[in-house]
């Protein structure tokens, strides 16, 4: 398991910091090898890119007091709206990041705030899930746009070279091959 802790800041009270430790162990140890190579991969990457995010604004990634996570979280939160990323890979972010928070046992702001999760949930929902698609044809301006197209300058005789000697291949239509 490849997360870089070093210089990051934590605010863990001295009384959680063997129980954090324990699971984060029990998790390299155990747990981790269960977890799909997909899983791992993205949740690596995600959590450390928190971790990235927390060192570099000088805020902690784990914290014993909810309201300090929650700061935090919200912070993190407001910076991945900033990217062009998309509403799933927002969520798939926020998700390990509150993985490693509850395999740490540390209060989870989601689950201690109602109201957080809602303002998460909305916050992430702004954000487009995919590239919008144009409404679907009507089949009445399909059969508009066919009688005002006039086809037979788009069929003729296609003609292709082979070694340099031209070829005429004849198109087939409903009445048989045009010459």
């Amino acid at each position: 398991m490849l997360i870089h802790v070093e210089n990051v800041p934590m605010a863990i009270a001295e009384s959680d910091r063997d129980r954090v430790i324990g699971n984060l162990r029990e998790l390299k140890d155990d747990v981790w090898e269960l977890k799909s190579e997909n899983t791992k991969r993205a949740y690596q990457y995600d959590f450390n890119q928190y971790l990235g995010f927390c060192k570099d604004n000088a805020l902690p990634a784990m914290a014993s007091d909810v309201n300090v996570t929650k700061t935090t979280c919200r912070a993190y939160l407001d910076y991945l709206m900033s990217t062009k990323l998309k509403h799933h890979s927002i969520r798939r972010k926020i998700a390990s990041v509150r993985y490693f928070i509850g395999v740490s046992e540390l209060p989870d702001p989601w689950k201690q705030s109602k109201l957080f999760a809602e303002y998460t949930n909305h916050k992430i929902n702004q954000k487009p899930s995919r590239q919008s698609q144009a409404a679907p044809m009507r089949l009445e301006i399909i059969d508009a746009i066919n009688a005002k197209l006039d086809t037979d300058p788009l069929i003729a005789t296609p003609s292709v070279t082979h070694h340099g000697t031209p070829y005429t291949l004849p198109v087939m239509r409903e009445h048989g091959p045009r010459t």
